[in-house]
């Protein structure tokens, strides 16, 4: 636990150089959620889907944050989400590797 607060110093240093950092944003927010700063976490999670909405891991983990704090209906809505965007990705993925018929 005593490495959190260095990481989230770590990511803080990051995000000062490139705030649209998408996955440090997320990775903070995880961090923080660790630490039980749900809010915060919240914070970083919605700046990260604002840069990329379409990443189903971090609507995941803002999905394990509003559960770890106790609010399962908001939860579930993210985790929903996040099922939404693995699909259409898996979806996309299976087109992509499909031969190109001649």
């Amino acid at each position: 636990m005593n490495k959190i607060p260095k990481a989230v110093s770590c990511l803080d240093r990051a995000l000062s150089l490139n705030p649209n950092l998408e996955r440090a944003w997320s990775h903070k927010g995880i961090a923080l959620s660790k630490l039980g700063n749900y809010e915060e976490a919240l914070k970083c999670y919605d700046q990260a889907i604002k840069i990329n909405p379409i990443i189903s891991d971090t609507w995941y983990n803002k999905g394990l944050n509003y559960y770890n704090s106790g609010n399962t209906e908001d939860a579930l809505s993210c985790f929903n989400k996040a099922i939404e965007i693995h699909n259409k990705s898996a979806d996309f993925t299976k087109l992509t590797n499909q031969p190109l018929e001649s």
